[in-house]
């Protein structure tokens, strides 16, 4: 402690001293000034190093801090991928359709080399499968009171599997796998709805069966019949196919009047007889011409008839129609044509149906069992009406 003092008293004298202060400060302690002035140097040279120490130390404490900061950030956004994890995420990817061998690559993605094996995967969802399973009878028991409307088809993995969706909130009602696919296993799959009003519905025999079957039980029981209604998708979805064979037909026609005009070309060059090529192009831009506007035609018949196919809102339909409103002539109009044979052999009907004007939901109630045409007037009563969808059926006895 001494010592120390006496090296800050040396550089104080020598820093801040006057003339002659060492002199009497060396003298005093009985040493040299050179000792003054060493003890002094010392000194400064140990805060020299003291300092950028110092400044060693305020540099590694921002990095520790930045660092901190970094780690902070990861871990708010890090999610550790154990084994309970690693199953959560494997059944998930199960329920949205992704196979195991998938789930297991995106976990290598991750933790590569820490995930666990496709077996162990699948045993893990298997029994989150199974341990779900169980809240299934609630939940359907809760929803399947609540039907009103079903979207019924069925998807095939090995075999077939029920699907039944209710349309405006899109819930999975059902999804069973049947071994079968007849009328009795879609009136077992349709009984499971007691208050159901309608089923929107492909062309299918199976479905179409089930329907009937079921309107056959309610009948008995003295209930309403659920209405059969036909959907857009599939009535509309063959409809672009006699556009697509026009479309490939004009373009066939205008490379063969193409190639008639290159060979006119070469027997101009030639100088040969031009009289049958210029008949050959003549007739082949006469048939182009032909494919071209027949093209033409059926895509502009076809828009019309998918315009004419939209829903009509109670505000729009009349209150008391005749047996021809509005939305139907036009679809009739589009349709009647008719250019090619591919047309006649997919007649279509419109299918009649009524809508409560104090409900704001789809929920219709079929009051005639005949399309409306010329020939009988619809039984519509005081409901406001809608042109709900068109099914692909010839109409029996109609004039449509």
């Amino acid at each position: 402690m001494v010592a120390a003092q006496q090296r800050i008293g040396s550089a104080y004298f020598v820093i801040f001293g006057n003339y002659g202060d060492v002199t009497r400060y060396a003298e005093e302690r009985g040493v040299c000034r050179q000792w003054v002035y060493r003890e002094a140097a010392s000194l400064q040279q140990a805060l020299a190093e003291q300092q950028k120490r110092i400044e060693r130390l305020q540099g590694r404490l921002r990095e520790l801090e930045q660092q901190h900061t970094d780690l902070q950030e990861r871990l708010r956004v890090a999610v550790v991928l154990d084994a309970d994890k690693q199953a959560q995420f494997a059944s998930v990817g199960q329920a949205c359709g992704v196979s195991l061998p998938v789930c297991w690559e995106l976990l290598d993605v991750l933790i590569a080399g820490q995930q666990q094996s496709v077996a162990t995967l699948g045993r893990a969802s298997n029994a989150a499968g199974k341990k779900a399973g169980e809240l299934l009878p609630i939940l359907d028991a809760w929803a399947q009171e609540r039907v009103r409307e079903v979207a019924a088809d069925e998807i095939y993995v090995k075999d077939a599997v029920l699907m039944t969706v209710e349309p405006e909130s899109l819930c999975w009602l059902g999804g069973r796998l049947s071994a079968e696919v007849s009328g009795a296993a879609w009136a077992q799959e349709f009984g499971h709805l007691p208050n159901l009003e309608q089923v929107t519905r492909d062309g299918g025999q199976g479905l179409a069966k089930g329907v009937a079957l079921v309107n056959a039980q309610r009948q008995e029981q003295g209930q309403p019949a659920v209405v059969d209604q036909g959907d857009h998708f599939h009535a509309l979805r063959g409809g672009s196919v006699g556009v697509r064979k026009a479309e490939r037909q004009a373009r066939t026609t205008l490379a063969a009047a193409e190639a008639a005009d290159k060979e006119l070309a070469q027997c101009d060059r030639q100088g040969q007889n031009r009289t049958g090529p210029t008949n050959r192009a003549r007739v082949a831009w006469q048939k182009a011409e032909q494919a071209m506007d027949s093209w033409s035609e059926r895509e502009r018949l076809w828009q019309q008839t998918k315009e004419a196919l939209l829903l009509v809102t109670p505000t729009r339909a009349p209150r008391r129609p005749r047996c021809w409103p509005r939305p139907y002539r036009n679809c009739r109009t589009a349709i009647s044509p008719r250019p090619s044979a591919w047309y006649r052999n997919r007649r279509c009907s419109i299918i009649w149906t009524v809508c409560s004007r104090k409900s704001n939901r789809y929920r219709f109630r079929r009051k005639s069992s005949r399309p409306p045409c010329g020939r009988r007037v619809c039984a519509v009563g005081r409901s406001c009406c809608r042109v709900s969808l068109l099914k692909r059926r010839p109409c029996a006895g109609c004039c449509c």
